[in-house]
């Protein structure tokens, strides 16, 4: 078995896929947000996991498959709520992840992952003398790399005058996210109150807080960020205090407010 993983670690297939990770997680989804930058991650992780369970039981091919594409549909559907909350109640840090289906078409890369490993000796890219030193290392960045994998966060709110025919104040609009931008150390990046839409952006972690007024009664705003992996569960509380914060700042300026958020 342990030749079988040096084997599949030491393969090109292997080192593109974790190459091709952390290069999307440290730059891409940082520099080029977007759909292909979101989902690239899952991708080149599932294909890492896929090729170790090939090496591991390379005869049981539908068995691992499946138990892998079940197990990652229940990662990313609300059934695996409920054991996130426990594990974060017993343990000192949390975790937490994105409800999101769509991330169901990475598993496209599991018969790949049987064609890599088919042809995983013609595909090596070091020779035999050197996998047993360098495959453990390779092996323990994979585990680390998937871990850590960066996840796009982005909910975009709303607030609106309760009354249809009241107009919101911009100014006192702006004036609340400038409140909220002080607190968490943004900077402001276009923030006229002539205009339409602008942003703010800074903090730790680095966040992104776009508005735009999509109406005379109603402003949208947006709370974008890259959270470090499973394990963001204090960055991500952190948003929600922000998504508060404005709120209340809204609330503490403007008479008839109703706030809009997303339910899923």
């Amino acid at each position: 078995m342990r030749s079988r993983l040096y084997a599949v670690i030491a393969s090109w297939p292997f080192l593109i896929s974790l190459l091709l990770l952390l290069a999307n997680d440290w730059w891409l989804k940082e520099t080029h947000p977007g759909w292909l930058s979101g989902k690239l991650s899952d991708f080149a992780g599932l294909m890492l996991i896929g090729l170790l369970l090939q090496a591991l039981w390379p005869r049981r091919f539908p068995a691992s498959a499946a138990g892998l594409a079940l197990a990652w549909l229940w990662w990313k559907s609300p059934l695996s709520t409920p054991a996130i909350q426990s594990f974060n109640t017993a343990l000192p840090f949390a975790i937490s992840r994105t409800v999101d289906y769509g991330d169901l078409i990475a598993l496209w890369v599991l018969p790949l992952c049987r064609l890599a490993w088919l042809r995983h000796e013609r595909m090596a890219a070091m020779p035999t003398s050197a996998r047993r030193w360098l495959a453990p290392p390779l092996a323990l960045a994979a585990v680390l790399a998937c871990a850590a994998s960066a996840i796009p966060y982005s909910q975009e709110y709303g607030v609106r005058a309760r009354v249809a025919a009241a107009r919101l104040d911009r100014a006192k609009v702006i004036e609340a996210l400038k409140a909220v931008a002080a607190q968490y150390q943004l900077r402001c990046e276009r923030c006229d109150p002539g205009q339409d839409d602008g942003d703010y952006s800074g903090g730790q972690p680095n966040v992104r807080l776009k508005y735009r007024f999509a109406s005379e009664q109603e402003v949208r705003f947006d709370i974008w960020t890259v959270l470090p992996g499973v394990f963001n569960g204090s960055e991500r509380a952190r948003l929600e205090e922000m998504r508060d914060s404005i709120r209340y700042q809204m609330a503490q300026r403007i008479d008839g407010l109703d706030y809009l958020e997303p339910i899923n």
